[in-house]
């Protein structure tokens, strides 16, 4: 893009999704829901099959998912509702009061990774988001932030491929469609690619029961616009060269 603040915006974008307050999109669950959990964690699009479905696609994450003891999710609120607040450390040592076994849900460790990640622990969240998908490999949200860790990394490849991963779990995860229109406009240079997942985002974004960030959404707009007049100088060029 040309403009030097939309090329910030698309990046930050990208980092923002794999940090638990920072990037807020659509709908009404949190990215931690494999329970329901309290209005406060609808910072990020969560994956009800009920609401903002563009088409049918089976939610994989939902049919996998796990669930907390009465007693587990009471202290796994808490450590969201300190997490919301900004007090991390504090989270952190609440969510300890989780006794983790094989069957705990992937959300735990979602939330163990984002509390890394905004406590500077890069590779503490990076393996916290590995151990969730090894708990639910259908976990979405845990393959996002591992796609946006690889792209802060320089790793491009690596981080198309998570995404591709969350998209197979769940072909309907907006932030997934706006962080792979990104990665292929600013970084791969694929801009068709890149207008198909703005396309796919602009679509949920719009879907009936949806709440995007209006910022994000009227962004995505100009972005596709951008990138089909790109798409249409590319297409003169060649028919220019052929003649």
């Amino acid at each position: 893009m040309t403009c030097i603040n939309g090329l910030s915006f698309k990046r930050l974008l990208i980092v923002s999704t794999s940090v638990l307050l920072l990037s807020a999109c659509m709908t009404t669950t949190s990215e931690h829901g494999e329970n329901d959990l309290s209005q406060s964690q609808s910072n990020e699009v969560q994956a009800n099959a009920e609401e903002t479905t563009v088409v049918s696609a089976q939610n994989h994450y939902l049919a996998a998912k796990r669930t907390f003891s009465s007693e587990q999710q009471s202290v796994f609120n808490s450590a969201i509702a300190l997490t919301t607040s900004g007090d991390f450390e504090q989270a952190s040592h609440v969510l300890q009061g989780i006794n983790v076994t094989d069957e705990t849900p992937s959300a735990y460790w979602v939330l163990k990774g984002d509390i890394a990640k905004a406590l500077g622990d890069t590779q503490l969240a990076q393996s916290a988001y590995e151990t969730a998908i090894e708990h639910n490999q259908y976990n979405h949200f845990a393959l996002n932030r591992l796609g946006a860790l690889a792209r802060e990394q320089g790793d491009f490849k690596r981080a198309n491929h998570y995404w591709n991963e969350a998209l197979a779990a769940w072909p309907n995860n907006p932030l997934v469609h706006l962080n792979m229109g990104i990665l292929h406009d600013l970084y791969l240079g694929d801009k068709v690619t890149a207008l198909f997942h703005y396309h796919q985002y602009q679509t949920i974004a719009q879907a009936p029961n949806a709440n995007p960030e209006q910022r994000t959404l009227k962004s995505v707009q100009r972005w596709i616009k951008d990138v089909e007049r790109q798409l249409a100088l590319q297409q003169q060029g060649g028919v220019t060269s052929g003649n």
